[in-house]
């Protein structure tokens, strides 16, 4: 009953502050778990945390390449949408990382028939793909807040 009341009255910044923690400590955890999923989906020779691929060319998947900053942006954008049921932030936490490895998966797989256009992959198509799901979520999310009140997941 206490952390429901404290996290129902916290201000602005200090959400910013708090994400902002959990950004810090649980970044490396992210990235191995991201490292781990991809190993399992990538049928190319995993060495550390690159994947080698069928051309030759190395993609190292490193602490930015985890997603945890746009799962603690997706999760403070339903914040200021006003969605303030745990299971929206819960299933937003989920389909923000399942978008940032879907994300990956398409750098990966569009790199391994043409590795020369990694740059354009990986900085504008990878980048607006995310955007495009992100933004995709984020109207989901406060459709489904007007439509329901999260009770009946």
């Amino acid at each position: 009953m206490l952390l429901k009341k404290l996290i129902k009255n916290l201000k602005l910044y200090e959400v910013i502050i708090l994400l902002s923690v959990i950004y810090f400590f649980l970044n490396p955890y992210i990235t191995d778990i991201t490292y781990f999923l991809l190993s399992m989906i990538f049928p190319f020779k995993a060495e550390e945390n690159y994947f080698i691929l069928d051309n030759g060319f190395k993609i190292l998947v490193e602490n930015e390449c985890n997603g945890l900053l746009g799962i603690l942006i997706f999760v403070f954008a339903l914040y200021l949408f006003g969605v303030r049921e745990k299971k929206a932030y819960i299933l937003g936490v989920f389909y923000a990382f399942f978008i940032n490895i879907l994300r990956i998966v398409l750098i990966v797989f569009l790199t391994n028939s043409n590795s020369e256009y990694f740059n354009f992959y990986h900085n504008i198509l990878g980048r607006v793909f995310y955007v495009f799901l992100f933004l995709l979520g984020l109207f989901y999310f406060k459709k489904l807040k007007s439509d329901t009140d999260f009770t009946t997941f």
